[in-house]
């Protein structure tokens, strides 16, 4: 048999069977497989896309350089933020609020901004030396002793002398922040009171005996604050956020105790209040509907030393909003003593022709409501004669004048003999909790 010859590129051709099966249509001239429908080539495409999407990886993101200030070593950023003084450098980049973001900055700047460094040792204490500057002076070298000790409280702050306006709006920038907590604040006491006794009380102190301004049956006795408080915020009077707990109520008769409020000052230190009354009237509605004496009483007093300092005038008279006294009724019947307190604060705000009150007082008929009515028809007489320039029935919590109705007050309600200025009063007893250790 002869060997076929196969040629190079020349295809076989099989043998087709004849079977009835329909044989496929070439799609082309050329032969070769059927094209897709246009829907399936539509889908198919879709997913080959999707495919190749998903498999690449996105693209790397560029990592932000760091300025060459944030570039510095934490403890330059600390210094840095200390002498600027400036509260929104934090708030610029991240890296330099985690830097100065820590506890001992936090108090650091507490202590200078309600520290007042303006008061110097008294004159009295030192006798007069020709060597004035001398190393021999006592005075300089306890000044010298002084400045040494508070630059080690302030740690890590270097001790920088600040004026009144600049201590001021330290204060004010300080206090709205949000890391100014009650808790915060109140944990700084104690190194305040280290501060004040630095500044007023130095070692090895030569007292001396100077007559020249004070004589032998004269008492001179000076009252130091810890808190140069010069304002607070409306977010601690007002108690919009969560109202009046315990540590709140603490915190504001800390401030009051501590900065001075408890007493008149001068017409100097008076200039310098700078309260919300807006914000004290929310609070006192809160404290009434919370049924929290202590926080209405503090608010009160607040309330009236506000009103004493911004209006410097003898014909001046306090008043509260008639609707704290409808709120006493209508959220504590039967309980007078609320009502009580705003009466003590400003007998002259009773609203005398509200049916409301007259009704509850009528209904109760304690000795204390009948004692209110009899008072309330006498109140009109009396508030003209206040607005004359008399004397108001109470003033700042003390009995002020003398009459039949204040006398049965003090006789029938209270049960003694005289009422005093509530100023100083406090149901704290801070001195026994606070620990300074040296």
């Amino acid at each position: 048999m002869p060997t076929p010859i196969r040629t190079r590129g020349r295809r076989k051709v099989r043998a087709q069977s004849d079977n009835g099966v329909p044989k496929p249509v070439s799609s082309g001239p050329r032969g070769g497989r059927p094209m897709l429908p246009p829907d399936v080539k539509r889908e198919s495409g879709s997913y080959k896309r999707a495919r190749l999407l998903a498999a690449k990886p996105p693209p790397p993101r560029l990592r932000r350089r760091l300025s060459r200030l944030e570039s510095l070593p934490v403890e330059l950023i600390e210094k840095i933020f200390l002498y600027s003084l400036n509260v929104n450098l934090p708030r610029c980049s991240s890296s330099i609020s985690a830097a100065v973001s820590s506890d001992r900055i936090y108090r650091a700047l507490t202590l200078l901004a309600f520290f007042d460094p303006e008061k110097t040792v008294l004159p009295d204490l030192y006798p007069p030396n020709q060597d004035v500057g001398s190393p021999t002076d006592p005075k300089a070298a306890a000044i010298r002793v002084s400045e040494t000790q508070i630059s080690r409280i302030l740690r890590p702050l270097e001790y920088i002398h600040l004026e009144k306006e600049e201590r001021s709006s330290l204060q004010a920038s300080v206090v709205r922040c949000r890391w100014c907590t009650i808790d915060r604040l109140i944990s700084s006491l104690p190194d305040l009171m280290c501060l004040a006794i630095w500044r007023y009380w130095f070692p090895g102190a030569h007292i001396s005996l100077n007559i020249r301004n004070v004589g032998p049956d004269v008492e001179s006795a000076t009252d130091l604050t810890i808190l140069d408080v010069s304002e607070i915020p409306d977010k601690f009077l007002s108690g919009a956020n969560e109202g009046f707990n315990e540590a709140h109520t603490r915190f504001l008769e800390v401030l009051r105790l501590a900065g001075g409020l408890n007493r008149l000052l001068s017409v100097e230190r008076i200039n310098e209040i700078n309260f919300s009354r807006e914000a004290i009237q929310q609070g006192i509605h809160a404290a009434l509907v919370e049924h929290n004496a202590n926080a209405l009483t503090t608010l009160l007093k607040l309330d009236e030393f506000t009103f004493r300092c911004q209006n410097n005038l003898v014909d001046a008279v306090y008043t509260l909003p008639p609707e704290h006294f409808r709120t006493a009724v209508r959220v504590a019947r039967h309980d007078s003593s609320f009502f009580q307190l705003l009466l003590r604060a400003s007998a002259e705000s009773v609203p005398y022709d509200d049916s409301e009150i007259t009704h509850w007082a009528v209904t109760t008929g304690g000795p204390f409501e009948q004692w209110l009515l009899d008072f309330m028809l006498q109140l009109p007489e009396q508030i003209r004669a206040t607005t004359k320039g008399s004397q108001q029935m109470f003033y700042h919590g003390g009995l002020n004048t003398a009459s039949a109705m204040t006398e049965r007050y003090l006789r029938d309600i209270l049960g003694t003999d005289e009422l005093k200025v509530w100023l100083e009063e406090s149901s704290y007893d801070f001195p026994s909790e606070w620990i300074v250790e040296s």
